[in-house]
């Protein structure tokens, strides 16, 4: 998670099998050999042209029994200076001619839809100060999609 005032760099994914386009941190997973910290590092370049450094680990999450093997979720608060973040690729997505990074940009928890804020609030983001000041001023109205309650 890299942040600027109240901005998050997000990346568009488009995740075709399971729910089309979504906004997300950039990420993805560990390679042999690597750190989970590495691996952060490694993403972060790859995804947005930038190189970070770690400043804290904002959250684990143990997802084995949601996948069916050993699967953690790390989630870090970089940080990357006054570098400009632009879009990158994934050498590891097979499809060149519809990529699944399809976006990246600095956003704010309003431009985000509610299903993308779950998976940010998910991942931290409420340990840093400003978004949890912001975050508590929502209010405490229910919102849920229209013909799923």
């Amino acid at each position: 998670m890299v942040c600027r005032g109240n901005r998050v760099l997000m990346a568009k994914m488009n995740v075709k099998r399971f729910i089309g386009e979504i906004w997300l941190l950039p990420g993805g997973g560990v390679e042999d050999g690597e750190t989970p910290e590495e691996a952060a590092v490694r993403e972060l370049r790859e995804e947005c042209c930038v190189e970070g450094t770690i400043i804290k680990l904002l959250r684990v999450e143990d997802l084995t029994e949601t996948t069916g093997s050993y699967n953690y979720y790390y989630t870090y608060l970089m940080d990357i200076g006054n570098q400009e973040p632009a879009l990158g690729s994934d050498p590891d997505d097979p499809d060149i001619e519809s990529p699944m990074l399809c976006d990246m940009k600095w956003m704010t928890l309003s431009e985000l839809c509610e299903r993308d804020r779950a998976f940010l609030i998910s991942s931290g983001i409420m340990s840093l100060p400003d978004f949890r000041a912001e975050i508590a001023e929502w209010g405490t109205d229910i919102s849920y999609p229209k013909g799923k309650r």
